[in-house]
């Protein structure tokens, strides 16, 4: 969209402002992206920069703010940028836990969007209607719950690498994993690394089978040494 807003933060090794910061946003649940400041020496000094760590958040490809440092007093104006707007037809309520907004989305069956306090969730729920739920975090679904008439409902749960790329897609029946594909991992560039399906109970595998790290090796029993026999 043209109204996203970009937090980008240069950074160096061994920078204990700069790991300040970025652990503020992690801890605050704003996205961001890190970038190198040694490959973006130049453009860092033409902007007025000579230490890092520097933040720089941008809206629709133009600059708002930057700053360099770990600066709390600035971090704080930033969960405030994530607010949707008034038009959003899709969000239909959002509140603050941590002074990170959080969102919920309802949908009954005739794609009908609901707020997501509890009464809603018993109406629709208790009259088999309600269709959909989905929690969002600045605009990236985290999970997502299907319920069906007959009181099974399907859930899927959503994980991300740091710079906002899927990480792990896990489905579930009634809390129980089912289904082909019903767990999958992939790494940063979208490949497909690891594939779990279940079919009658039964877990089979595609693609890359699960890794046991620190695996103890398997013992091996000496031999005894032979005495040697004495002499005639």
């Amino acid at each position: 969209m043209d109204n996203d807003v970009e937090v980008v933060v240069y950074t160096k090794p061994d920078c204990m402002q700069c790991k300040s910061t970025t652990r503020w946003l992690d801890k605050n649940n704003i996205p961001y992206r890190s970038d190198d400041a040694g490959r973006a020496v130049e453009q860092l000094k033409a902007q007025g920069f000579s230490s890092v760590p520097v933040v720089m958040v941008n809206r629709g490809g133009d600059q708002i703010k930057a700053w360099s440092g770990y600066r709390p007093d600035q971090l704080k104006s930033l969960p405030a940028l994530f607010k949707p707007s008034d038009n959003d037809a899709v969000l239909t309520e959002w509140y603050w836990t941590g002074g990170v907004p959080r969102f919920r989305i309802w949908k009954d069956n005739q794609g009908r969007v609901h707020n997501s306090d509890g009464a809603a969730f018993q109406q629709f729920y208790g009259n088999g209607k309600l269709y959909q739920e989905q929690h969002v975090n600045h605009g990236t679904v985290l999970d997502e719950r299907v319920f069906y008439e007959d009181g099974n409902w399907r859930e899927e749960s959503y994980a991300y690498h740091r710079d906002g790329t899927l990480k792990e897609v896990r489905r579930t029946k009634n809390g129980v994993l089912d289904g082909a594909r019903c767990v999958e991992r992939y790494d940063k560039q979208g490949k497909a690394i690891y594939i779990e399906s279940w079919s009658e109970g039964k877990m089979t595998y595609s693609g890359a089978p699960p890794v046991r790290k620190n695996r103890p090796p398997i013992p091996v029993r000496p031999r005894p040494v032979p005495t040697p026999g004495l002499g005639i």
